[in-house]
């Protein structure tokens, strides 16, 4: 609230700007949530076959500082289809700053470009244009490669400001995508030419010019020996042009209208959707001047809307302040070695004060090695523009062709996602804790039941998690401690003898756009079948990884200490459960009537019986029907946890508590029962770090077993701080040239950025 509260304060008036009372409803204006996410996926390669496992390291930071965030608890990470379709969706665990994935590719993807996603919950507020997203190629060597080509070239004329507005100068951004060094030239229907453009580095360029009302344009130009022509639309005969150039110190904003009349407009400077300046300008014969300190300017993008008095939207212009370039990490070692050799890194941060965390990974360099992203130009470019840049790092570069390239980039960004009025959406909490799994409750005629007190539990597992169904029908639980797949145990506590029906409700995003990438490009055959044959040598000689889980499972059940607990080793075994409980289980009196068992237990505070009913639990299976527990063979039963104490979970409370506990070899005992819904769930993904493969004896270097690995190393979860990290792994049999990428975020929010290559020969 107090990020929101320093948002909506007033800001003096600069310059041109009057001290005029700006309309309360200017207020409304603030875009965007008070809190600002964004998620990064660095993976250890640019390219796969089917087959592989990709894996990835998930950066997670606030969007206006990017410094290492540790709200949202879950990261949803998807791989699609161009169909578009979904073709692998997990939950990764998030703590401080990020977490670490994998996604095996099935053999079954054909050859083509993926496009890697991830998100939040809490960004699903948003339009999915602002999730991560990045195109990558994937090869399945079984089947015909395509042949390589570029996207067919889209051109793209885009007005300064979102308007074409007739007899005011216009300067219109032009974006042939990929198409460098093009020139064109503009001409009326008198086939007279009223401008020229050319495009400089990705396409992008830009000319000026006066449209007239009646006149009609078209842009004349050549690509690839191909003519085209293209329409321009048809000016507006009202509206207002939006001018920003950069002059000297100040950034200059020139307001062009159709309207002469005196009259103010409003400008709105904001970046990030949660930081604004508010400015008034006054309008006479149809002009508006605003110079800004650039100074004042926050490095990033920043967006100019324009409103006029009755708060529509005119106008709005990107603009881009290169921030703080990243903070080097100086990698050291050997620059040639031999196969099956140690390699000793030493990874150095130039500013010794940046701490952080990063991902280092060590891949052979040749053809199959497609572009890398950068997390420095996505935090600062495409998370703000909602789409993939080519070789952004470009624009972030500190010189005068980069900030023109920048501004380029800007002017043919067009419109933004910004709206009157703001609307933002809170449907979708922030999962602080870990992953809501959200699910519809029904009866057995299919309509929702509101207002149930509803108990879930999972399998094996000593927890338990309650909740309420709202008037929809719907509910919600808060699961922070289950990974991997398990089944969910849902009563109906409100009334256990009712039977319940529901399912879970995806929680992945189903807005899906993709965007293929404009060039497809594959490598030579030779390559391929290199590559391919080493692939699947190491498939064939090597096991798979042990799973190991960076999500803890909770070992200690949910009430904490048992008043009693009885390993029924230690006792007689009889061989009916009433006999044990009826025996030696004191804190639980058995008794019966015309529908069969039930259980009543003992207060030992004040030696009294607890009144309602007691939660009886199987290996985490909640037990409506005593009679079918009293089935169970005791032969199969470890212990049997009491509770003898009244015990709170939300809208649920229990008259004490009975767990019973089976043998290790019998975890997934199970006892029927109608009452209780079953629902398969996939908690957090249980991350496998794989073994390294070390050659440090004569014996395991001469061995015949081959080593064809490309990828020598991969560590998601590298610190970096004042002193040198010291990284250690073996080459393969496998000779080139291999690269070395170090990638992280520091904690005041600054990218680090390191790399290096070393030769491996014979």
């Amino acid at each position: 609230m107090k990020r929101r509260s320093l948002f909506l304060g007033w800001v003096c008036l600069l310059c041109c700007a009057n001290a005029v009372a700006q309309p309360d409803s200017l207020r409304q204006t603030a875009p965007g949530n008070p809190w600002v996410e964004k998620v990064y996926l660095h993976t250890d390669r640019p390219q796969y076959f089917a087959g592989e496992v990709m894996r990835f390291r998930i950066f997670y930071v606030e969007g206006f500082q990017h410094t290492p965030a540790d709200l949202s608890k879950v990261a949803y990470v998807e791989l699609l289809s161009s169909a578009p379709a979904v073709v692998l969706q997990v939950k990764v665990k998030l703590q401080a700053a990020g977490g670490a994935g994998e996604l095996v590719l099935p053999y079954t993807l054909t050859t083509g470009t993926y496009q890697l996603r991830a998100y939040t919950r809490w960004m699903r507020n948003e339009s999915e244009r602002l999730f991560f997203h990045r195109s990558l190629q994937i090869i399945n060597p079984m089947e015909a490669l395509p042949v390589s080509g570029k996207s067919p070239v889209v051109p793209r004329f885009l007005p300064e400001g979102g308007h074409w507005v007739a007899d005011v100068e216009n300067r219109v951004g032009v974006y042939l995508a990929g198409a460098a060094n093009v020139s064109g030239v503009v001409q009326n229907q008198q086939q007279e030419v009223v401008a020229r453009f050319s495009t400089a580095f990705d396409g992008r360029g830009s000319f000026v010019f006066m449209p007239r009302a009646r006149d009609r344009y078209t842009v004349f130009f050549s690509l690839a020996g191909q003519p085209y022509q293209v329409p321009l639309p048809v000016p507006e005969t009202s509206g207002m042009q939006l001018r920003v150039t950069r002059t000297g110190r100040d950034l200059h904003m020139q307001l062009l209208s159709t309207d002469l009349r005196p009259h103010q407009t409003f400008v709105l400077l904001h970046q990030s959707r949660m930081k604004s300046k508010r400015l008034v300008v006054p309008m006479e014969n149809g002009k508006g001047v605003v110079r800004y300190p650039w100074a004042t300017l926050p490095p990033g993008i920043t967006r100019i809307t324009v409103f006029g008095e009755q708060l529509q939207l005119l106008a709005e212009r990107l603009v881009f302040k290169t921030p703080p370039a990243p903070a080097s990490i100086a990698v050291r070692g050997s620059t040639q070695t031999n196969p099956r050799t140690k390699v000793s890194l030493s990874l150095s941060p130039v500013d010794t004060l940046q701490k952080g965390a990063a991902a280092v990974s060590v891949y052979r360099l040749d053809s199959l090695s497609g572009r890398r992203s950068s997390l420095h130009a996505y935090v600062w470019l495409e998370s703000e523009l909602g789409e993939e840049i080519v070789d952004g790092d470009r624009y972030l570069e500190v010189s005068d062709s980069a900030q023109h390239a920048a501004d380029l980039l800007m002017l043919t960004s067009g419109w933004s996602r910004y709206s009157l009025p703001a609307s933002t959406s809170t449907a979708f909490a922030p999962e602080v804790h870990g992953p809501l799994a959200e699910g519809l409750a029904t009866d057995e005629t299919g309509r929702a039941v509101a207002g149930l007190a509803l108990l879930a539990s999972a399998r094996g597992r000593a927890q338990i998690y309650t909740t309420l169904s709202d008037r929809t029908g719907k509910f919600t639980f808060e699961l922070p401690d289950v990974s991997g797949p398990t089944t969910l145990f849902i009563q109906n506590w409100t009334d256990p003898a009712q039977p319940l029906r529901g399912q879970w409700l995806s929680p992945f995003d189903s807005r899906i756009s993709f965007s293929p990438a404009r060039a497809t490009t594959y490598p030579p055959s030779a390559d391929l079948r290199r590559a391919f044959i080493h692939q699947q040598v190491e498939a064939a000689y090597r096991q798979p990884e042990a799973a190991t889980t960076s999500v803890a499972t909770p070992n200690a059940p949910f009430y904490g200490v048992a008043t009693e607990s009885y390993r029924l080793d230690d006792y007689t075994r009889f061989p009916t459960l009433e006999e044990v409980f009826r025996e030696y289980i004191k804190g639980v009196w058995v008794r019966k009537n015309k529908t069969g068992f039930y259980f009543r237990q003992i207060n030992r505070l004040n030696q009294t019986l607890m009144d309602g009913s007691n939660l009886v639990l199987l290996n985490g299976q909640p037990i409506a029907n005593v009679n079918k527990l009293m089935e169970f063979d005791p032969l199969k039963v470890e212990r049997i946890d009491v509770v003898d104490r009244k015990f709170f979970a939300g809208p649920v409370t229990f008259q004490g508590i009975v767990n019973v506990i089976t043998t290790p070899q019998e975890t997934g005992a199970r006892i029927p029962d109608e009452t209780v819904l079953e629902l398969a769930y996939e908690g957090y993904q249980t991350y496998r770090e794989r073994a390294p493969r070390v050659y440090e004896s004569d014996s395991s270097r001469i061995s015949r077993t081959p080593d064809f690995r490309h990828q020598l190393y991969w560590n998601a979860n590298v610190t970096i701080g004042s002193k040198p990290t010291a990284l250690e792994f073996f080459t393969s049999d496998v000779t080139g040239t291999f690269l070395i990428v170090v990638e992280g975020i520091s904690n005041r929010g600054q990218c680090l950025t390191g790399a290096a290559v070393f030769n491996v020969v014979r």
